[in-house]
């Protein structure tokens, strides 16, 4: 009964959120903006990120240590902006009234959303920024120390990680 009920709430709230995606598409369509987002992700790729320089280290760039800047970017364009659906936070901004991008984003980007003409809560995502960074270090740690010792990560454990990842990604 009761887990019935919370997989109706959890399929309204997605039900939701695809509506006020779709509303902010729509809403970018009908007033001929659609290359808002394609200047956006323009942005994000050419934009040097200002915390990477002169910060790389030449024991883990070696050689390439003066593209290391350009090879963060390219991470973080695949791994924020690609794997976690960055147009579609974008997009339910638009579609939802008086919202703003909340999503997993470092703070070079969050200059870039804004001066886009998007709202960007700084604090919320540069603690989001923070703690999921940090649970993935936490992870690929316990990994590798579980790794070393012979050992695989239980299935509590890997259930735990993923539901934090869950909140703050």
């Amino acid at each position: 009964m009761l887990k019935g009920s919370i997989k109706a709430l959890i399929a309204k709230d997605r039900r939701q959120r695809l509506v006020r995606t779709m509303r902010g598409y729509r809403s970018l369509k009908q007033s001929g903006e659609i290359s808002r987002l394609t200047a956006l992700q323009n942005s994000l790729t050419v934009t040097e990120l200002r915390s990477c320089i002169g910060r790389c280290s030449r024991l883990i760039f070696g050689a390439g240590v003066d593209n290391a800047e350009l090879s963060i970017r390219q991470y973080l364009i695949v791994r924020v902006s690609a794997v976690t659906k960055l147009n579609g936070a974008v997009l339910h901004a638009l579609g939802t009234p008086a919202s703003s991008v909340n999503h997993y984003v470092p703070p070079d980007w969050q200059v870039i959303h804004q001066q886009h003409g998007f709202k960007v809560p700084s604090l919320w995502c540069g603690l989001a920024w923070f703690c999921g960074n940090s649970l993935l270090h936490l992870q690929r740690t316990y990994q590798h120390r579980a790794n070393r010792m012979g050992h695989r990560l239980t299935n509590n454990a890997q259930i735990a990680i993923y539901s934090c990842k869950l909140c703050f990604l």
